[in-house]
């Protein structure tokens, strides 16, 4: 299962030259975090260990080892958020150790960015890192999955491919290599409808998606191929799942409609909003960003 170069999408070269200035500023603002992190929390631990999942220099991962003398417990899957278009799995990596403390192995997963990379080419690179997990660490049957932003968008989106796998092909996807099976999903303020975040202000939200999945893809109704969002797909399965939600986050109404139509669906949902929490408050130390961490282990724990 191994992500094919890019064919199809806008590459960022032929991009306008607006886009492509903001697609400059979001990455270096990203980078810019990234260090910044690593200035205050220092190196991560020397457990912390890079694999090479498929061909693309982007596709690796970190493995976060559970804490010694820890319980057992299920591994856990991190896809960082960014928009498609920017982001560092680096950013996820001290707030994961946390997870690991709890006892998760944490494979925390970074991949090939859009425009350059436009969908599908995410979503399979997503499915390839988990067939590498299964590879070369069969003893991981089951993970769970979990992602922040447009991570959160791909934990539930490869979800819900794995749980109902005749979804895969008409996204472009081939399921060619075996997976683990998706205990839980956690989505952190994902994007989980094209088109409200849009609506309701978020930044660059127009160009995210439009860098991710083409101009088509900010049409009210989509083709097949372009159904890039939970709220797209219609399906008969999915593993339980915790959707977050910040009150003061413009991706809100996103979190909130998927989590209602998943229960009119009688699926097993837990939704929460956290009261003065913005975009990207798991990754930064708060109240609310404390009190998620627990409740996502406590969740964890209890699938």
């Amino acid at each position: 299962m191994e992500p094919s170069e890019p064919t199809d999408g806008v590459s960022l070269v032929r991009a306008p030259f607006r886009d492509r200035l903001s697609v400059g500023v979001s990455r270096f603002m990203s980078r810019s975090v990234a260090a910044a992190f690593r200035f205050r929390k220092g190196r991560p631990p020397e457990t912390v260990g890079r694999h090479q999942y498929g061909p693309n220099a982007a596709e690796y991962l970190d493995f976060i080892p559970a804490a010694p003398k820890s319980s057992p417990m299920t591994a856990v899957v991190y896809f960082h958020g960014g928009g498609w278009i920017s982001g560092s799995s680096d950013i996820s990596t001290y707030r994961l150790l946390d997870v690991a403390a709890a006892g998760h192995p944490v494979f925390n997963v970074e991949y090939p960015l859009a425009p350059e990379y436009p969908h599908p080419h995410i979503l399979r690179s997503t499915l390839a890192a988990l067939a590498w997990i299964r590879r070369h660490h069969p003893e991981y049957e089951s993970v769970h999955l979990m992602g922040d932003s447009a991570g959160g968008n791909l934990a539930m989106m490869a979800a819900i491919m794995i749980s109902n796998p005749g979804l895969a092909q008409p996204l472009g996807v081939e399921m060619t290599g075996e997976v683990p099976a998706i205990q839980s999903v956690v989505s952190i303020q994902g994007v989980l409808d094209r088109l409200t975040w849009i609506e309701d202000g978020f930044g660059p939200a127009s160009l995210m998606l439009r860098s991710y999945a083409g101009q088509a893809a900010l049409a009210a109704e989509v083709a097949p191929h372009l159904s890039v969002t939970p709220m797209d797909l219609t399906f008969d399965s999915l593993p339980s799942t915790f959707i977050v939600a910040g009150s003061k986050d413009r991706l809100a109404r996103s979190s909130r409609i998927c989590a209602e139509r998943f229960r009119q669906r009688a699926f097993d949902v837990e939704y929460k909003v956290y009261e003065g929490a913005r975009h990207g408050f798991y990754t930064f130390d708060s109240p609310q960003s404390r009190q998620l961490s627990d409740d996502v282990r406590e969740f964890l724990a209890s699938r």
